[in-house]
C-alpha cells in the first residue's frame, strides 16, 4: 500500500529541525531515521533518495548529498519540487553555484524567490519576485547592483566562498538573512546554534583574510558579509 504522505513529512520536518538546531543525534537515532526512509524508498524511490539526500546534509556528507539528489531527481523526471528542495540542500552545503543554477530553472515560488537571494543571486531572486508580486522586497538589491554596476554573479562568488568555508570547517550554515540599508548590503550567513561564538568569528576572520586580498572586492561598494548564530526555536 502506499507510503501516507504523513510519513515523508515526519522525516522531513524531522531532519529538518536537526540542521537548524545543529542536534547532534545519536547514533540510533540515525539508524531509525535511515529504516524510515529506508520504508518510503521502497515505495516512492524519488522521495526515499530525497530524504536520504536531506539526512546527508545533517550528516556532513557532500558527496552523498549530490548522488542521492540525483538518483531522486533522475527517478522523478525532474520534479520542481525535489529540484527545489535538491537547491536548497546545496545552499547548505555551501555549493552556492550549483543551487542558483538549478534555481534558475525553476518556477517561481516564495522559496525559489528566497534560495537566490540567500545564495546571493540578487537579480534572479528579483525576476522571481517580480512574477509573485514581490518586487517592492527585491528592489532596494537590483538597486545596489545597478548603482554599483555589478553583476549578481559578482555576489554569489562571495557567498559561495563564505559557505563553502563554513562547510569545510565541519559546520554548516541553515539559513540566511539579507538586510539594504542607504544602498549598503549586509548579506548574513546563519549557522546553527551549537557553534561557538569563538569558532564563528574564527571563519570569519579566514573569511576576511580572503577577501582582504583582493583589489577589487566588492566589499568596497558597499557590501559586507558575516557569519550570524542562529538562535534556537523553542520546541
Amino acid at each position: 500500500m502506499p507510503q501516507p504522505a504523513s510519513k515523508s513529512n515526519e522525516i522531513v520536518d524531522k531532519i529538518n529541525g536537526m540542521v537548524l538546531r545543529g542536534v547532534r543525534s545519536n547514533e540510533l537515532e540515525i539508524q531509525r531515521l535511515r529504516r524510515e526512509i529506508e520504508k518510503v524508498r521502497r515505495i516512492d524511490a524519488a522521495e526515499g533518495f530525497m530524504l536520504e539526500g536531506m539526512l546527508a546534509v545533517f550528516l556532513h556528507d557532500a558527496d552523498a548529498v549530490k548522488s542521492a539528489y540525483e538518483k531522486s531527481v533522475r527517478r522523478s523526471g525532474g520534479d520542481p519540487l525535489i529540484l527545489e528542495n535538491y537547491a536548497r540542500s546545496l545552499f547548505l552545503l555551501g555549493d552556492s553555484h550549483k543551487s542558483v543554477e538549478i534555481v534558475r530553472t525553476l518556477p517561481p515560488t516564495l522559496l525559489t524567490m528566497h534560495l537566490a537571494l540567500h545564495n546571493g543571486a540578487y537579480r534572479t531572486a528579483y525576476e522571481k519576485s517580480v512574477a509573485l508580486d514581490k518586487a517592492e522586497q527585491l528592489e532596494p538589491h537590483m538597486q545596489f547592483l545597478q548603482n554599483n554596476k555589478l553583476d549578481e554573479d559578482v555576489v554569489i562568488d562571495v557567498v559561495a566562498y563564505a559557505s563553502k568555508a563554513v562547510w569545510d570547517h565541519g559546520a554548516y550554515i541553515n539559513g540566511a538573512m539579507v538586510s539594504q540599508i542607504n544602498g549598503s548590503v549586509l548579506h548574513s550567513l546563519l549557522l546553527s546554534p551549537t557553534e561557538s561564538i569563538e569558532s564563528v568569528l574564527g571563519m570569519e576572520n579566514q573569511i576576511d583574510e580572503h577577501f582582504a586580498a583582493l583589489e577589487d572586492r566588492i566589499q568596497r561598494k558597499g557590501f559586507a558579509f558575516s557569519l550570524e548564530i542562529n538562535e534556537p526555536i523553542a520546541a
